[in-house]
């Protein structure tokens, strides 16, 4: 990919993740494709570009490898906490199909004023989002909006912060600060309570994953943050009841990316990232913080982000077989690594864009 279509592709994503699709079809059209998947199955799902300008999502069985179209015209998001729903955003609104993308429905349009929006399940039947009314400037307009009955509530009109997280476990979402400051953590009935003050946490409202995930088995927070005496940022582990634990500590090289796998007994981290052999990806154990395996993920271009399978057994990362400039065609696709192993598995060859998420839809 050239450097022109590099940049507007960035642009593109910067758009099309808050429900602005500024690179395919215009925003009042109405959602004419939205495909069902097959159910009992799990999939991995990834934008690329038909032309400079025309995005579309795919969907591929990592088993079957064959890739099936989901969407040109809605944006990815998330399935809800007992992932009966979809939920997508676009045309400047939100909508929820059932949890293989059938019987989608508009649930909500939002107010032109605003550019677009990032939405978070905080119950079944509740969604919260930031509205942006110029996605480079915060702070935006916090909502919450009932599936239910539909009422739209604004929360904290005074604030100059946005939610950064929603925890459903909990019945409780972040309100932050960008780029630092304070962090509070809020009830559903709107009760605030300091977040962890006495930690430097990194926030960011923009961020391709999660910069602040929950353990819910261990009842903990997964956080990059500096205590009062440290002078760089490392990976705790952070609850009320028990010490503060240092998972990770990179020194002053920083860490690309963390996650907690779905099963909660381990986490991935991508760290000191792009070397002439690859991505260099860290496996540790959440019962006893060690590491258990380090591997090189092949992959030329740059760091990327990875995805937890749905059994925790394995990451996808996107890959290429060139180097930055070496050609105007990428030969690069989607890559699955098994974390016990370090062996990888190309599953597409096909000049993909992002990888958005790696689900299992169930029966």
């Amino acid at each position: 990919m050239n450097l022109k279509i590099k940049r507007l592709f960035l642009t593109c994503l910067i758009f099309t993740s808050i429900g602005l699709n500024a690179c395919g079809s215009e925003q009042n059209q109405p959602i004419t494709d939205l495909t069902p998947l097959p159910r009992s199955e799990d999939y991995i799902f990834y934008i690329n570009f038909e032309t400079n300008t025309d995005y579309k999502i795919w969907a591929i069985n990592p088993n079957k490898l064959t890739p099936i179209f989901v969407t040109a015209e809605l944006v990815f998001r998330s399935w809800s906490p007992s992932n009966k729903f979809w939920l997508l955003t676009g045309n400047r609104s939100i909508y929820i199909a059932n949890a293989d993308g059938s019987e989608v429905r508009n649930i909500y349009t939002y107010n032109a004023e605003y550019e677009g929006i990032e939405p978070f399940w905080l119950t079944e039947d509740v969604i919260l989002f930031n509205a942006y009314k110029d996605y480079f400037f915060l702070p935006p307009d916090i909502y919450s909006l009932s599936i239910r009955s539909g009422r739209v509530t604004r929360l904290f009109p005074e604030t100059s912060k946005f939610i950064q997280a929603a925890f459903p476990s909990e019945k409780k979402w972040l309100l932050a600060s960008y780029p630092f400051g304070s962090l509070d953590i809020v009830d559903q009935n709107g009760k605030t309570e300091k977040f962890f003050e006495d930690f430097s946490i990194v926030t960011d409202p923009h961020a391709p994953y999660q910069k602040i995930q929950r353990v819910n088995r261990l009842d903990k927070y997964l956080v990059q943050a500096k205590g009062n005496e440290d002078i760089d940022y490392k990976l705790w582990l952070l609850s009320k009841q028990e010490t503060p634990q240092i998972l990770f500590d990179p020194g002053s090289d920083g860490i690309d990316q963390f996650a907690v796998s779905p099963n909660e007994e381990y986490v991935a981290l991508t760290y000191n990232t792009v070397g002439f052999e690859g991505v260099y990806v860290y496996v540790f154990s959440l019962e006893n913080l060690q590491l258990l395996y380090k591997w090189v993920y092949p992959y030329k271009l740059s760091a990327g982000y990875f995805i937890w399978s749905p059994d925790s057994r394995s990451i996808v990362l996107h890959y290429s077989e060139s180097d930055v400039g070496s050609s105007t065609t990428v030969n690069s696709g989607i890559q699955v690594m098994d974390i016990t192993t370090g062996e990888t598995k190309i599953i597409l060859k096909e000049d993909i864009e992002q990888i958005l998420d790696w689900h299992f839809i169930r029966k």
